[in-house]
């Protein structure tokens, strides 16, 4: 996990959201599904603004850097996220 800390997450373009209290309604364009973050998952997803790297992300969260890393992995296999070449 560490080799991919450096990598920036951003929230893809196809991607429209929807904020409900403390979680975050997310409906990719593309696969046209509808994805619900609680509110964890909600900071990650808030925090991949294609200005930090996942290293940052992790230390400004204050969260388990497998949790991150887990989670950021997740919203980017279901299309939610855009990271660059070299993490695909």
């Amino acid at each position: 996990m560490v080799v991919l800390a450096w990598r920036i997450p951003q929230r893809n373009k196809c991607t429209l959201e929807c904020r409900i209290l403390d979680e975050t309604l997310v409906y990719c364009l593309r696969s046209e599904r509808c994805f619900l973050l609680n509110k964890t998952a909600t900071e990650i997803w808030n925090a991949c603004n294609g200005q930090r790297s996942i290293a940052e992300i992790i230390r400004c969260l204050g969260q388990p850097e497998d949790d991150v890393m887990q989670m950021i992995i997740s919203l980017w296999d279901q299309g939610l996220l855009e990271v660059d070449q070299a993490f695909q």
